[in-house]
């Protein structure tokens, strides 16, 4: 143990001897000799030759076993490459001597410590930097580390501490001159690895930016035993637009801007393939190649790790992108390098997306992507979706195309999917459309698919809908024309009430077809106007079916079929296919929402019942004009009208309505109006001219108001009809028809008033018979229930003789009297229309002739519907006498007892 300590001292002192023998050879060099020393120690340690404008050497106390510390200090550095010109400048460099190196002479330096440091370094356009220094061509910052740590520093540490950099790369041009950059504040420190220490290296420093403030940035190196060292660069604020050589690197005329913050790691384990991690902030950031529009987004960070294998990039899982406020979980793959037809496979999930993350979507898209679109995002007043995925497998060339907006909406292969919890659209000319839950998938550049989407219109439910759209992105690329500005339309929902109250399943099979020609329709879930629309709907139970529907969307041909069902719940399963535009959507004028003729087809029914109705119709505005209407029955007759309808409130649609009924059977009328109908003959004229307000759940013969004109001829009616009946049991003396069963006519003639509920006789209803003349005057009040009937019917008989005599016009005058017949008797009818009463009207004497009779005591309405009817007979009747007085002799045609 002695021996073994006594061997030790005696080398450390053997090894402070040699030191400072070599200590005190070097201190007496001559200023010269030194001179040359140093430069050649600095250029065998900067690898290039060295020439300092002054060296010195200094020599402090001696510390440890008597050996002073030496240290060179030189001015005026200059290190040089192939060119003339100086690579390196340092103002001072300080070297302190490693004392081992002294027992051989030779000097090496335990550290070198450098004072404002300029090193300018150019790429040529082949990759290659001049002076080489310690990369001999383009490589990666990993790879020059790893060598620069392998194969030994020029000291154990290197510390820079202050400089600039610039660097001038003729393989890029920026406004036709080589880029350049330039960085300064530079401090580096460069440790080679100690025994439990790695080697590092720490930069930071500020990189220039021509018109802004210098972007500051720090890189971190460390080694590793078994393998490449890892490198992590830090940035703040750095420009992105100074990297266009690395952009154009990733894709022809790529164009980067913005501001970017943040880190980025890379990493060589031994057993895995090569990590990258980022974690990086862009504001400000806009992308543009020369054949697409410009992305901009306004922040966007990404944090995660990308694999760099042989072959192959990976993002691996957990990898987030934020943008806008939209945080986007990412996986994606790429075997092979960046070329068009290299295959990226990706999967990427948005989590909750909400209408500013639907609009921010967006306007990521190019415009030509975004078509249709437009409209609808300007609709869209609240959104919500979930678990929103892109998915799937595409080759670079595809996406560039789809992106630039001319390859449908997503490639083949790639799948975006998503749960709606609440979207709410706002229409122009509707109700708000909600839809509440579903589920929607859009497959490759043309396929959309709907499941189980709930939602209503208003407070109206939406049927369930199942939808399957072919060919959807040849609409949202499809050329437009101006969308018309519409006024809404809450009339529609009020229209629909009163054409269909009755929304059973049974009331779905009242018709049996409607087919529909429009040259336009502008419906609020469409955004835009249907041209030449041709469709077929036939009913099923509780729903209808729609056979054919074919038009153009945006000069795009379009092809719906499918069926919806009512109640609830309801259904719609739909599908729809769209092919390429062949001609650009024509225009429409302001206001216009539809133009076209519908058909209803109804099941076979007996008598008046329509098996068929069709009218053209346009809708302008609030206004809906129906014209040219016509009906179709079994029975024979032509139906006919035209309507005008406000279509601009939610209470009630004012309307002024037409309708004409010719040539048909006066039976058939009567089936129509009753469920017991009685016997009847003869053919039927009808004319009505309304207008008034329609509302649901009130009878438009109470609502509206207008004129009424029926003409019968050459027929019988039964004695059943209760005004008839009411008569024929008022007297057994004077009953008008006897024993027979009806009474023939020749002429019935009715002019009408409908008035607030109130159907009055405005010119006395005429019957002309072969056997008797009947009049009638009076009205119904159909605001109560059962309808309240109050009128006067004169009967005159006799009608052979009466012909016979009125041949002689004088005698006809004076014998018959202005009701031309012999003999008549007056009815006054009260009560229901369904079963009035008659009764005669007393009269006392004859005053003034055969055909006169004296009235006393007569109801007001009475002696009104007495003289009415005389009108009606005999021309328009003189005054009519004092009502308050009857005994003053209101003197009227006729006679009875």
């Amino acid at each position: 143990m002695r021996r073994a300590l006594l061997r030790v001292l005696g080398g450390a002192l053997l090894f402070a001897a040699a030191a400072a023998v070599g200590a005190g050879i070097a201190s007496r060099m001559a200023p010269r000799e030194l001179h040359e020393a140093v430069e050649a120690a600095l250029s065998r340690a900067l690898g290039a030759p060295v020439r300092v404008a002054s060296a010195r050497l200094l020599v402090s106390h001696p510390r440890v076993f008597g050996i002073p510390d030496l240290a060179i200090q030189a001015e005026g550095l200059e290190a040089y490459g192939e060119g003339e010109a100086a690579a390196l400048r340092a103002e001072r460099i300080d070297a302190p001597l490693d004392p081992v190196s002294l027992l051989s002479g030779r000097i090496r330096f335990a550290s070198l410590g450098l004072d404002r440091v300029r090193l300018a370094l150019v790429r040529e356009r082949d990759g290659r930097f001049e002076p080489p220094l310690l990369s001999p061509g383009l490589e990666s910052p990993a790879v020059v580390l790893g060598r620069l740590f392998a194969t030994g520093l020029p000291a154990p540490m290197i510390e820079v501490r202050s400089g600039s950099l610039l660097v001038v790369d003729r393989a890029a041009q920026v406004a036709g001159a080589p880029a350049r950059y330039e960085a300064e504040d530079l401090e580096i420190l460069l440790r080679e690895r100690r025994w439990l220490e790695p080697g590092r290296l720490v930069v930071s420093g500020r990189l220039r930016n021509p018109g802004r403030p210098p972007a500051r940035f720090s890189i971190e190196s460390v080694a590793s035993d078994d393998g490449l060292p890892s490198f992590e660069l830090a940035a703040t604020d750095f420009p992105l637009d100074r990297l266009r050589p690395a952009s154009e690197a990733l894709a022809a005329g790529l164009s980067v801007e913005g501001v970017v913050s943040g880190t980025l790691g890379l990493s060589h384990p031994a057993d895995a393939a090569t990590a990258l991690a980022l974690d990086v902030r862009v504001e400000g950031a806009r992308f543009e190649t020369p054949d697409s529009e410009p992305i901009r987004i306004g922040s966007v960070g990404f944090d995660g790790t990308l694999r760099l294998e042989s072959g192959a990039t990976r993002i691996e899982p957990g990898a987030t992108l934020r943008a806008d406020g939209l945080d986007l979980a990412i996986e994606a793959e790429l075997r092979g390098g960046i070329r068009p037809d290299v295959t990226l496979r990706f999967a990427v999930s948005l989590g909750v997306l909400e209408e500013r993350g639907l609009a921010t979507l967006g306007a990521w898209l190019p415009s030509r992507a975004r078509g249709g679109l437009d409209r609808a995002g300007r609709s869209l007043s609240r959104g919500r979706l979930a678990d929103v995925s892109l998915s799937g497998n595409a080759t670079l060339e595809r996406i560039e195309e789809v992106f630039e907006g001319g390859g449908g909406l997503l490639p083949e292969g790639v799948t975006l999917a998503a749960r709606i919890e609440d979207l709410v659209l706002e229409p122009e000319i509707d109700d708000p459309v909600v839809a509440s839950s579903g589920f929607a998938r859009l497959s490759g550049p043309d396929t959309l698919e709907v499941s189980g989407l709930e939602g209503r219109v208003g407070e109206t439910a939406l049927p369930r809908l199942e939808l399957r759209f072919e060919g959807i992105s040849h609409l949202l690329r499809a050329a437009s024309a101006p969308v018309p500005e519409v006024s809404p339309l809450p009339g529609l929902h009020v229209l629909q009430e009163l054409l269909a109250p009755d929304q059973s399943e049974e009331s779905s099979l009242h018709w049996s077809s409607l087919e529909l020609e429009a040259d336009w329709l502008l419906h609020p879930v469409f955004f835009r106007p249907v041209h030449e629309l041709r469709a077929r709907l036939a009913p099923i139970a509780g729903g209808v079916r729609i056979e054919r529907a074919e038009g153009t969307f945006g000069g795009v041909p379009i092809r719906v079929t499918g069926l919806i069902e009512t109640g609830t719940p309801g259904r719609a399963e739909l599908e729809v296919h769209a092919s390429e535009a062949s001609l650009r959507e024509a225009a429409t004028s302001a206001g216009a929402v539809a133009r076209g003729r519908f058909r209803i087809e109804r099941p076979p029914a007996p008598g008046l019942a329509l098996r068929a109705i069709g009218a053209g119709f346009d809708v302008s505005g609030t206004r809906l004009l129906l014209f040219d209407a016509r009906g179709e029955t079994d029975a024979p007759g032509r139906t006919g009208g035209d309507a005008r309808l406000d279509l601009g409130r939610n209470d009630a649609v004012p309307a002024e309505i037409h309708v004409e009924l010719s040539q048909a059977r006066v039976s058939d009328v009567l089936a129509l109006l009753s469920d017991d109908p009685v016997e009847a003959s003869g053919a039927l004229d009808l004319s009505a001219r309304l207008r008034g307000e329609l509302r649901p759940g009130v009878d438009p013969l109470r609502s509206l108001d207008g004129t009424i004109h029926v003409n019968a001829a050459h027929g019988e009616l039964g004695i059943e009809l209760p005004v008839l009946l009411a008569i024929a049991k008022a007297s057994t003396t004077f009953n008008p028809f006897g024993s027979a069963r009806g009474i023939r006519f020749e002429e019935i003639d009715a002019e009408l008033s409908l008035e607030g509920g109130l159907l009055s006789t405005q010119r006395s209803i005429t019957l002309e018979s072969p056997d008797l003349r009947l009049a009638l005057s009076g009205e119904i009040d159909l605001r109560e229930t059962p309808s309240r009937l109050e009128a006067v019917v004169g009967c005159f008989f006799l009608r052979p003789l009466d012909q016979l005599i009125g041949w002689i016009p004088v005698v006809s005058r004076i014998v018959l009297g202005p009701d031309r017949s012999l003999f008549g008797t007056w009815f006054e009818l009260r009560g229901s229309w369904e079963s009035p009463t008659a009764g005669l009207i007393p009269a006392k004497t004859v005053a003034l002739g055969p055909a006169t009779f004296l009235i006393e005591d007569v109801p007001a309405f009475v002696r009104r519907g007495i003289l009415a009817v005389q009108e009606a007979l005999s021309g328009p009747a003189p005054s009519p006498p004092a009502v308050a007085s009857p005994a003053a002799g209101a003197v009227l045609p006729g006679g009875g007892s």
